[in-house]
């Protein structure tokens, strides 16, 4: 029984360390794995950006370009760097020029961007100072979710002469600069905040930073991403897969120890329901004994409290059994039968013979006799047990103590017939032993007095 309350908090134990020490490996692996796909992904659009900043040095230094110039530099970089949506010439009023490639982003010619709610205030910005700045995630003019980073092209005097501007599209970057990373393992989901920038497989609920097992930030221009990596259903049915096997070695090494318990909970009940038996069986035999016995028994506990008493006691007390209950304590129930004159005492001697009587009970050894109101006679004898309980025997010596009388009174006359006669009379028995007499024999025989 001890082993196994021992060994089930072991195994509850052990089953928990294991399932723990599955999910954080994978969470460890997953955090790894996070911190490799954003410093690959940073290093990836910094190259971007760096090269787009050195087109606008460029243009500082050569000068305003032609639109043939600007088109064949910037589809120079694109053909080297792929994941560039489009690079962009804005006019120092905030107006897209140029734009390449011009398919599939012809509907950004001509915007002006100074009065978009978030380039605007961009490149309000980057007109008084500053060398390069992004966007946070947005719906981009030309489809599909992305962002756009700007560079001011100055002039001798400092101003702003256009600026450069690359537009990345989140989904085509992200695969270009990661496809050999994304596995079936996670869902990828990068943030700007609480903006998302990019998810690589649908989540059914908001992306929050908790859920990821992995997670690690990107610098991109003045913006600070957060990539996130989220476990797929079938790296969690892993995870799952691999508790429900822990599990299902737990049930089995349960069962055995359950089964095991139940066995021998069994047997201690049945053993148990032998024991109660044979105790009940004993009991019904020293009741029964106690029962048949002609003489009064009672056993107080203890606490001097009775517990047990058979028929033969209460007759002896028959006019008072109703005081016979289980509980009431020895002094009081004396103190009521004295009361009800019970017992042959007169009332000016009751509380003496109250007190040589618990006396006796408290320190039981030897035989009393007690005369009762109505003639008859007990003999009580009580014997303390190991527990500290009394056990009493009163036995009914009415016709002990009649015959005693009778004979006490026989002698008497016996005694009075021969001290009447006015001659030596002697009885002696079958072995001729003098067993009476009376003084005129002893006066014959010359005895002395």
């Amino acid at each position: 029984m001890l082993t196994l309350l021992v060994l089930i908090p072991l195994v509850l134990a052990a089953a928990a360390f294991e399932i723990s020490t599955e999910k954080n490996r994978r969470q460890n692996e997953a955090r790894i794995a996070a911190e490799q796909i954003a410093k690959r992904l940073q290093d990836f659009v910094a190259v971007r950006i760096q090269l787009i900043k050195l087109e606008a040095r460029h243009i500082e230094n050569k000068g305003a370009p032609s639109r043939p110039d600007f088109t064949r530099q910037a589809e120079t970089l694109q053909s080297l760097f792929p994941g560039l949506q489009a690079i962009n010439w804005i006019d120092s009023r905030g107006v897209v020029r140029w734009v390449v490639p011009e398919a599939e982003n012809e509907a950004v010619i001509d915007v002006d961007l100074s009065r978009h709610p978030v380039a605007g205030p961009i490149l309000a910005r980057l007109g008084a100072r500053g060398h390069v700045a992004a966007t946070p995630p947005i719906e981009l003019i030309q489809g599909g979710r992305g962002f756009a980073v700007y560079v001011p092209v100055r002039g001798p005097d400092g101003r702003p002469v256009g600026f450069l501007n690359g537009v990345f599209r989140a989904a085509p970057m992200v695969e270009a600069a990661l496809r050999e990373d994304l596995q079936d393992r996670y869902h990828l989901v990068i943030t700007d905040g609480d903006r998302l920038l990019y998810a690589f497989a649908p989540l059914s609920a908001p992306v929050t930073k908790k859920d990821g097992w992995g997670q690690a930030s990107l610098h991109v221009a003045d913006r600070v991403w957060t990539l996130a990596l989220h476990p797929t259903p079938a790296t969690t049915a892993v995870v799952e897969g691999h508790a429900a096997v822990v599990i299902l070695g737990l049930g089995l090494v349960l069962s055995g120890a359950l089964a095991a318990l139940v066995r021998l909970v069994v047997h201690r009940r049945e053993e148990l329901v032998a024991s109660e038996r044979r105790a009940a069986a004993a009991e019904s035999r020293l009741r029964e004994a106690i029962e048949a016995s002609p003489s009064g028994f009672s056993l107080f506990d203890a606490d001097d409290r009775l517990v047990l008493w058979n028929t033969r006691y209460a007759e002896l007390y028959d006019r008072n059994r109703d005081l016979l209950v289980p509980g009431v304590s020895f002094e009081y129930l004396l103190r009521q039968l004295v009361a009800r004159s019970q017992f042959a005492v007169s009332e000016e001697d009751r509380e003496r013979w109250i007190a040589e009587r618990l006396a006796h009970h408290h320190n039981p050894g030897g035989v009393i006799e007690q005369e009762l109101a109505d003639g008859r006679w007990l003999r009580v004898a009580e014997r303390r047990t190991r527990d500290g309980s009394i056990v009493g025997i009163r036995t009914d010596i009415t016709e002990i103590k009649v015959r005693e009388r009778e004979l006490a009174e026989r002698t008497a006359a016996l005694d009075t017939i021969l001290a009447s006669v006015d001659q030596g009379i002697s009885l002696v028995d079958a072995n001729l032993n003098v067993i009476a007499f009376n003084q005129k024999f002893l006066e014959l025989l010359d005895f002395p007095p």
